[in-house]
């Protein structure tokens, strides 16, 4: 997982968040996931609001090694095959 550096203006931060699967023998990226955080500074309160969360939020190896499952941060979930190599 790798967080990329904070985006936005004064009063606005966005952070993108990807998840990689790389093949333990070869070390090649197989497969990639991205989640996004995105919030404000409210200038009332100065305190971040209004905080938004899309995308994927895990990435784990099922017990079987073979399925990855995918969480999303609106709570739905999948299961992907992991490539052959």
């Amino acid at each position: 997982m790798e967080e990329g550096p904070p985006r936005g203006d004064l009063y606005e931060v966005e952070q993108t968040t990807v998840h990689r699967v790389v093949d333990t023998r070869t070390g090649e990226v197989v497969l990639a996931f991205e989640g996004v955080l995105s919030m404000r500074l409210s200038r009332e309160t100065g305190l971040w609001e209004e905080a938004q969360l899309s995308g994927v939020r895990e990435v784990v190896v099922a017990d079987d090694g073979c399925v990855l499952i995918v969480r999303y941060h609106d709570g739905q979930e999948a299961q992907a095959p992991l490539p052959a190599s």
